[in-house]
């Protein structure tokens, strides 16, 4: 009995200064609060609040007791009496028929240990319900005293936006969260000196929205602040601190600063000539290659007849005008290389310039000179009908070695159209020379055509060759020979001039040999 009354004037002790300390150094209130002015169950409930029932343990009890009752709502049901942490409740029973009370599963609630608060975890009531748990390694079980406590939780409020720059006033977002039910909201705007320079306005439904500050100070930084109040008076604030900084301002020390005024420099004339790379040439003894070189005007004045030359070698032949080039500018200028036949096989620099009247610039390149290995010449095109050129050739052997040598023939129109081609494959034994015959047919659909009568109209063809074999191959097109007209008469069926001549004089021998004969026969008849 003494221990009873000495722990009932320790806990009397302790509450006495709890509430003396909440007194003198203002302390709020946190967790639940509790709602005096509803002093009863159904006054609290309307309210929209949680009625809390007193209870304290009984240690001294059996597990199960009809005094002890109690009820699991939505709400939970809290031990009292102690802190959590020294018990832990060990059953749940439902007594509503208390003569056979009946153990609720386990499943169907939860406990909180750091609270003890147990909530039903189903959406069973049960009305009148026996906790057991475990107090200091004792059973004990929850007995109702028959009062309560209206309580309501804490109400709280936290702000996301404003914060930071913003480059206007207008449409300022004022966004934020927060706790509680039936909440009255409003919001000021501070400067960081703490100056009111937004009253306290409402916010409807506390809900975020935006608000439009045009009174701001560049310079300045500002703080807004929501305020939230429950029903009870309980109170909560939340702040972030804001700035407007519209673009194109500058602060103070900006203004102040002085800009430096860049003087433009003095233009001074440049004169320069670039010139582009050639790239290393493989030519084959005798053969040519036509080229090109770019130049660009580096400088930063125009640049006036600008012409390409070449070096000394005689291998060079310019094939381009000169140009004039504006500052940035650049042109082509067009050339050929063409090695001699008795040039020794070898590596070859040759040198280009560029001359202008106000500059000039140089540059080389290498001309590899490959061995001639086979000698194709073409010694006589003629066009003997209208859809069909004659080409006679020779080819020599040079390197003492039997060739298969392969010929593409190709023609062209004047707008570079191909009317026709042929390939032939022709052997040449070793260090020989052989004459040779093709004739390549003519797409006479392609030609040009008179348009009243829809006969053919002469035009101008030209012809080129490559060839190859399997120790020597001409990667290039040889020099282009021009067609004329249809050259031969018509009567010998395309035969060409050389032939008609021969034929000919043929004819004549055979006339004149036909009137001795027949003077001869007359003498004779005479005589």
């Amino acid at each position: 009995m003494k221990r009873e009354v000495s722990v009932s004037i320790v806990a009397v002790l302790v509450i006495a200064a709890a509430l003396l300390s909440v007194y003198y150094l203002g302390v709020g209130p946190t967790g639940q609060v509790v709602l005096s002015q509803y002093t009863n169950e159904s006054s609290c409930v309307a309210a929209g609040y949680t009625w809390e029932n007193f209870t304290e343990p009984d240690c001294n009890t059996e597990p199960i007791s009809a005094d002890a009752v109690g009820s699991i709502t939505s709400s939970g049901y809290t031990l009292t009496g102690e802190n959590a942490s020294n018990f832990s409740v060990t059953g749940a029973w439902d007594i509503t028929n208390e003569s056979e009370p009946i153990l609720i599963p386990e499943t169907d609630y939860t406990v909180e240990p750091a609270t003890g608060v147990v909530t039903n975890a189903t959406n069973v009531t049960y009305p009148s319900v026996n906790f057991t748990y475990s107090y200091d390694g004792e059973t004990c079980s929850e007995v109702l005293t028959g009062e309560g406590q209206c309580v309501a939780e804490t109400v709280s409020v936290s702000v996301t936006e404003p914060t930071g720059d913003y480059e206007s006033g207008e449409d300022i977002p004022l966004t934020f969260t927060t706790t509680g039910e039936n909440l009255e909201c409003s919001y000021k705007i501070t400067s960081d000196n703490g100056t009111v320079v937004k009253n306290t306005a409402a916010l409807s439904g506390c809900a975020s929205t935006t608000f439009d500050f045009s009174n701001y100070d560049e310079d300045e930084n500002y703080i807004v602040t929501v305020d939230v109040t429950g029903p009870t008076g309980n109170a909560s604030d939340s702040s972030e601190e804001f700035w407007v900084d519209p673009p194109g301002t500058e602060t103070d020390e900006e203004a102040e600063e002085e800009v430096p005024v860049e003087e433009e420099p003095l233009f001074v004339p440049s004169t320069q000539v670039s010139l582009g790379a050639v790239t290393s040439q493989d030519i084959i003894q005798g053969d040519s290659r036509a080229l090109s070189l770019s130049a660009q005007n580096t400088g930063n004045i125009p640049l006036t007849s600008c012409a390409l030359s070449g070096d000394s070698s005689g291998w060079i032949t310019i094939t381009s005008s000169s140009a004039n080039l504006g500052a940035g500018a650049s042109s082509s200028f067009g050339f050929s290389v063409a090695v001699p036949e008795d040039t020794t096989v070898g590596a070859y620099t040759l040198s280009l310039s560029v001359a202008c009247a106000e500059t000039s610039g140089s540059t080389s390149f290498t001309v590899n000179v490959l061995q001639k290995k086979l000698d194709f010449n073409i010694t006589n095109v003629q066009r003997t009908r209208q859809n069909r050129v004659s080409v006679d050739y020779i080819l020599t052997e040079l390197v003492g070695e039997d060739q298969d040598v392969e010929i593409f023939f190709s023609i062209t129109d004047a707008s570079g159209v191909s009317v026709g081609s042929v390939s032939q494959n022709r052997s040449i034994d070793a260090n020989e020379s052989d004459d040779f015959r093709t004739n390549i047919p003519i797409n006479g659909t392609l030609l040009p055509v008179n348009e009243t009568s829809g006969e053919p109209v002469e035009t101008e063809l030209t012809l080129s060759a490559t060839f190859n074999s399997q120790i020597y191959s001409s990667s290039s097109v040889l020099e282009p020979i021009t067609i004329g007209a249809v050259t031969g008469g018509a009567i010998f069926g395309g035969v060409g001039t050389g032939s008609l001549l021969i034929v000919v004089v043929v004819a004549l021998i055979l006339v004149t040999v036909f009137f001795v004969a027949r003077r001869m026969r007359k003498t004779k008849a005479t005589q």
